[in-house]
């Protein structure tokens, strides 16, 4: 036991600071992979989100409402839908009568996930 506590008398501060250094050595990248982790964590978790089914359809149906009155907005300023063809205020309602349909079915969906 005297011999012992003599090594440690004589190397103990050594001792104690090449562990301290190795224990830190061993745990300084641990933070660095923790933060990368939680960041694919953060992506994976908004991926995920991003593909639910509901949100997914809730888009396109967006986009969709967004393109018909865009088509709606160049029939009216522009008045380019020759008389032959079809009348502007046909296809302007056409695009109106799209356009609620489109909205009560996201208004839907967006009522069944609440």
């Amino acid at each position: 036991m005297d011999k012992i506590l003599d090594l440690f008398k004589k190397w103990g501060i050594m001792l104690t600071t090449i562990f301290s250094l190795c224990a830190m050595y061993n745990s300084c990248g641990v933070t660095s992979k923790l933060d990368r982790m939680n960041k694919n964590t953060m992506l994976l978790e908004k991926t995920i989100t991003y593909n639910d089914s509901l949100d997914r359809e809730i888009n396109v149906i967006q986009n969709e409402i967004s393109q018909n009155e865009i088509a709606l907005k160049v029939v009216y300023d522009q008045n380019t839908i020759v008389r032959t063809t079809a009348r502007p205020d046909d296809v302007m309602n056409g695009y109106t009568t799209k356009i609620k349909e489109l909205q009560d079915k996201l208004n839907k969906l967006k009522n069944a996930r609440k």
